[in-house]
């Protein structure tokens, strides 16, 4: 809890402490008036406290896709696209939107990229925004059996992982969707769709549940 909401709760019950005397002495209606004005302050304060607590956003659609460039699978696109609804406050560190971030906004810390995206205008409480980031992966899925992960972010409302193929030798067999926790064993949640006659992998989560990673694996 900050310096400002633990003040605002020590107004509350400093407040309150002032009602008993009056609420002591008062008659039978004005008892009931404290009564029900306190239950309003209380309900007005619950809120006002709920809706400052959470994630700065809530991600309302996160769309992973993997397209592989050559037949072979040495050279692949990635691409993210998240969709977030503002909860409040500022945002920083949002990543992605088809173009080169200035050297200021990158940051590189060991094998660790960190990419920053600015917003022209200051966003608002429930307004919605689309934020996408691309990079190029060079000779990074090399064995017979390959996956993509994404580890869930608190309030994620959809998660769509798809991953293609160009035409040539190589289709997709033996997909699998896991979702997997530290220390404990991993858990099915049925197969992706493949679509284009093996050329396409697709899987959709609602509501996945953070802190857990979403594991689609598959076969070529």
């Amino acid at each position: 809890m900050n310096t400002d909401r633990s003040l605002a709760v020590i107004g509350v019950v400093i407040g309150l402490l002032g009602l008993v005397p009056i609420f002591r002495d008062a008659e039978t209606q004005g008892r009931v008036l404290y009564s029900v004005s306190l239950s309003l302050l209380l309900l007005v304060f619950v809120v006002l406290y709920k809706s400052g607590r959470g994630p700065q956003y809530s991600t309302t659609m996160m769309r992973k896709s993997l397209k592989f460039q050559t037949s072979e699978a040495t050279r692949a696109t990635f691409t993210r696209d998240q969709t977030i609804r503002v909860n409040y406050g500022s945002m920083e560190n949002v990543q992605v939107d088809g173009e080169t971030p200035p050297a200021e906004d990158r940051q590189t810390l060991g094998c660790l990229l960190d990419v920053r995206k600015r917003f022209g205008a200051t966003l608002y409480r429930g307004q919605v925004t689309t934020v996408c980031w691309t990079h190029d992966l060079v000779d990074s899925f090399p064995n017979r059996r390959e996956f993509i992960d994404h580890d869930v972010t608190p309030a994620t409302d959809l998660l769509e992982l798809v991953v293609e193929l160009p035409q040539g030798l190589r289709k997709f067999h033996d997909a699998a969707l896991e979702e997997r926790v530290a220390g404990e064993p991993a858990r099915s949640l049925g197969s992706p769709t493949i679509e284009q006659n093996g050329l396409r992998l697709r899987a959709t989560i609602k509501k996945p549940h953070p802190g857990r990673t979403i594991r689609m694996s598959w076969g070529w």
